[in-house]
């Protein structure tokens, strides 16, 4: 059953970024506004999940070192955030999918040094023949081609996902996911308000209204990704989570009429099948 928590986030948080990529292409959404419109609705969307779950939100919570590591996977987080929209905005969705998955590859590496119980030589191998294949992938004409807002949210994304997820896993163990979900969520959001306050455009009725369901969808994905976190552990948890970008690619190229890269989805079959194998045998 925990498998199916990742799995199932996956396929949530998917279709939620596909959502986000209609709402930025189809409305002429500057991507910063769109933050400052979809964030808050993403802490309420939270919001109703913490109502639902009643979880417990001691004090203790917000002194010391646990205040000093939630304020810093908070502040992560929001560059995160800031950096992935910026890309999706610019580039193709497939395309940040697709350099999305080298994030991982960190993620994995890193866990196995910080964390005895996340070592696994098997885990380690499949992360970097799936990096090498995502490389693979953009290499053309004896240079990597990524376009230069995508190149700043993976280089970003290679140093601060780690940071993140070894921030999370130790968060976890105090933190009650859904509590954990809505509080850094509410200080993201009120973070983004503030930096974008001049960029306060007004979305159409209709980007307003669909960006409800994305902010849903996120709400449940990021949920169960902390869950599985508490129960599986990063490295597993990342590794089955890594499907999220295969499944967002196929959407972009079927529904988002986005182009077909062949090396691009050979490299994803040589992502799952990395992961898959890793699974079977760790």
């Amino acid at each position: 059953m925990n498998t199916l928590l990742p799995l199932i986030a996956a396929v949530v948080h998917a279709s939620s970024l596909v959502c986000d990529k209609m709402i930025l292409s189809a409305h002429g959404v500057d991507y910063r506004a769109y933050l400052r419109f979809g964030y808050p609705l993403y802490f309420g969307a939270m919001v109703v999940l913490f109502l639902v779950f009643s979880p417990p939100l001691p004090p203790e919570l917000f002194q010391g070192e646990l205040l000093a590591l939630f304020l810093t996977s908070a502040a992560v987080m929001l560059v995160l955030a800031i950096a992935y929209y910026r890309a999706l905005d610019d580039d193709g969705l497939g395309e940040v999918q697709t350099l999305d998955l080298l994030h991982y590859i960190p993620v994995v590496l890193v866990s196995a040094v910080l964390f005895s119980d996340e070592r696994n030589p098997l885990v380690i191998i499949a992360a970097l023949i799936a990096a090498g294949a995502v490389f693979w992938s953009h290499f053309e004409h004896h240079r990597v081609a990524i376009a230069k807002r995508t190149l700043a949210f993976v280089a970003w994304a290679a140093l601060a996902a780690p940071t993140e997820a070894a921030l999370a896993k130790t968060l976890l163990a105090h933190w009650h996911p859904v509590a954990f979900g809505t509080v850094r969520s509410g200080v993201i959001a009120l973070a983004i308000f503030l930096l974008f306050s001049r960029h306060a455009q007004r979305l159409p009725a209709s980007a307003m209204r669909f960006s409800v369901l994305p902010a849903m969808l996120s709400a449940i994905a990021v949920t169960l990704y902390f869950y599985s976190f508490q129960r599986l552990g990063i490295v597993h948890t990342v590794l089955l989570f890594s499907i999220q970008p295969l499944l967002v690619y196929a959407a972009a190229v079927l529904f988002l009429k986005e182009q077909f890269h062949w090396k691009k989805a050979v490299a994803f079959v040589i992502v799952l099948g990395a992961i898959t194998a890793a699974q079977l045998l760790s």
